[in-house]
C-alpha cells in the first residue's frame, strides 16, 4: 500500500504547543543540558537562551544554576542512540524510541514530548481489540477545513497524510459516509471518520480529561462518528470514566 507520509503534518497535529504554556513557566521547567564528559555541548529550556551555558563545566552548570530540575545527557549517549534511529523507517516510531531511551535515562522526569491522548490510547490494551491495520480520518471544520488520515497497522502509526479527495467529484465529497467509503476502498483497511469543529479538537488538547470530553462531545452530536460504531464507543467511555 503506498502512502505518502507527512510526518511535518503529523507533528504539527500530534505535538502542539499549549495555549495555556507561558513565558513564565519556564523558571520551573526542567533545562535539558547534552554534555561531552564534563563539558555541556548543548543546553535548552522552553522560552529560555541558554546559549551561555556552552562550554562551561557541567559541575559549575550544576552547582550554579539549581533553579529549576536538570536533565543531562551524555554526547556518546544520544550519537548510540541516532545511529539506532536508522532502523526505524517512521518519525512516529522515532519518536516513541527517544521517549523510552529519555525515561531509561532520566525515569524520575516527565518526558519532555510526551504522548498525544488519542496516539496513548492506540498503545493501550486497545491493540488487542482493534483489527490489526485500520484508518482513523479526520476533518476538523473551520474556516479552512483540515483533512487528515492516519493508517495503524500491528499498533503502531505507519502513514499519515492529507487524503486527495478530488476524484469523489462535489456531491459525493459532501457526504461524510462516502468519504469513508472511498478512503477504506482506496487503502484496503477500515477507516473510521470522525468530523469535528476546530474548537472541539483544541479543548480536547488542553484537556486535562481528554477522553471525557471526546465522549461527551460525541453525545452532544457536536462530533459525528462515521460509520458509528458503539464498539468504538465504549473504548472511549471505558478511558473517559473507568480511566483504563
Amino acid at each position: 500500500m503506498e502512502l505518502i507520509c507527512d510526518w511535518k503534518g503529523f507533528q504539527s497535529i500530534f505535538y502542539p504547543r499549549r495555549r495555556n504554556q507561558s513565558p513564565g513557566r519556564s523558571a520551573l521547567s526542567p533545562a535539558y543540558v547534552l554534555a561531552d564528559d564534563d563539558c555541556v555541548v548543548a543546553a535548552f529550556a522552553e522560552n529560555e537562551d541558554l546559549s551561555d551555558w556552552t562550554g562551561a563545566s557541567l559541575k559549575e552548570v550544576t552547582s550554579e544554576r539549581n533553579h529549576r530540575p536538570l536533565v543531562t545527557l551524555q554526547r556518546k549517549d544520544v550519537e548510540s542512540w541516532s545511529s539506532e534511529l536508522l532502523a526505524s523507517p517512521h518519525f512516529y516510531e522515532q519518536v516513541e524510541f527517544l521517549r523510552a531511551k529519555f525515561m531509561a535515562s532520566a525515569p524520575e522526569m516527565e518526558a519532555p514530548f510526551s504522548r498525544h491522548f488519542l496516539l496513548e490510547g492506540l498503545h493501550s490494551w486497545w491493540g488487542k481489540i482493534l483489527p490489526s491495520s485500520y484508518g482513523l480520518f479526520f476533518r476538523i471544520e473551520a474556516q479552512s477545513t483540515q483533512d487528515f488520515l492516519v493508517i495503524v497497522q500491528r499498533g503502531i502509526v505507519s502513514g499519515f497524510h492529507e487524503p486527495d479527495l478530488s476524484t469523489l467529484g462535489f456531491e459525493r465529497q459532501r457526504s461524510h459516509l462516502e468519504i469513508v467509503k472511498y478512503l477504506s476502498e482506496k487503502y484496503l483497511v477500515p477507516v473510521q471518520g470522525v468530523f469535528l469543529p476546530s474548537s472541539e479538537w483544541a479543548d480536547w488538547i488542553e484537556s486535562e480529561h481528554p477522553w471525557r470530553e471526546v465522549a461527551q462531545s460525541v453525545r452532544a452530536n457536536r462530533v459525528k462518528l462515521v460509520p458509528f460504531r458503539w464498539s468504538l464507543m465504549t473504548l472511549v467511555a471505558s478511558r473517559a470514566f473507568l480511566g483504563i
